[in-house]
């Protein structure tokens, strides 16, 4: 395992953005950082305001330790909690944690997840087909090469990748299994794959295998729907997606919101970061950036 002087911080995307949506939260109540990651956001909003309390839950335990390093000079005001954010209300509840003034989701994965070779995040580099956020769960994508079926494989493939080729890919897969390896299943997929369409051909899948490994997308509206019970009136929420299933999530439960009284949103449509960012920090253009608020009438 990499020590934590060998890895870079996360560069947080959408901070400006971020930091606008907070610039007036109240100091009553704790700003919950529901996807810690390395701290960037958690950094930036401690540091704009100063007397915010802070929680941050992430259930990556590599994660909640980077973060631990980065808001050392903060430790006073910041909470860690080394669990999934579909815990959240177990979590607050324990804590005695009733009212939130904001809270933050930024979705997907970080950088260091990705460029770990050891996670099996990413085919850059050789590693083991593992893709847990939590690595204390068994259950890890060599499984589901190994193990599912052909139809099952490529059912996830094009559900949570968009993947048009899932059905010759996940035929491939059951061919040649065992897979251990993400080299060797990124270059299965790069040799049945017609079009690359500028992108590596196996992109599409390997996402899909993480969100699959780690139920993303089930545990997305569970967790909106308990910070949005735990608001205070004017307090915000602010979600970032990087997925087209995560944002089609999370545009239709802020739709739902939208129809109640004590609810509007910031902005009709989804922010997305400036061409600056882009270029400066590639894995942000993706990003959707969605956001509400609650004010009782």
């Amino acid at each position: 395992m990499k020590l934590l002087m060998d890895m870079k911080l996360h560069k947080s995307v959408m901070s400006a953005e971020v930091l606008e949506t907070f610039a007036n939260i109240s100091p009553e109540g704790f700003f919950l950082d529901a996807t810690l990651g390395d701290g960037g956001h958690a950094e930036a909003i401690l540091s704009a305001h100063e007397q915010i309390q802070l929680v941050g839950f992430d259930r990556d335990a590599q994660a909640i330790e980077r973060a631990e390093h980065r808001l050392a000079r903060f430790a006073n005001r910041v909470t860690f909690v080394n669990v999934c954010f579909e815990e959240l209300d177990k979590e607050l509840t324990r804590l005695s944690i009733d009212e939130i003034s904001g809270a933050i989701f930024d979705l997907g994965i970080s950088s260091n997840q990705l460029d770990d070779s050891e996670r099996g995040f990413s085919f850059q580099t050789d590693g083991q087909l593992d893709m847990r956020m939590n690595q204390s769960q068994e259950f890890m994508a060599a499984d589901i090469i190994n193990e599912w079926s052909e139809e099952e494989i490529a059912n996830i493939l094009y559900s949570y990748g968009d993947e048009r080729n899932s059905r010759s890919i996940a035929a491939a897969i059951v061919e040649n299994r065992p897979l251990y390896s993400t080299i060797d299943l990124a270059e299965l997929i790069k040799s049945v794959s017609k079009k690359f369409n500028g992108i590596h051909p196996a992109t599409r899948s390997f996402q899909a295998l993480r969100i699959c490994v780690n139920r993303e997308l089930e545990q997305i509206v569970p967790a909106l729907e308990q910070v949005t019970a735990r608001l205070i009136p004017k307090g915000r929420v602010a979600i970032l997606s990087y997925h087209s299933g995560e944002d089609s999530l999370v545009k239709a439960y802020l739709r739902d919101l939208e129809k109640e009284p004590d609810f509007s949103l910031i902005s009709r449509k989804a922010k997305k970061p400036t061409q600056q960012e882009i270029e400066e920090n590639p894995r942000a253009r993706s990003a959707r950036f969605r956001s509400f608020e609650y004010i009782p009438i």
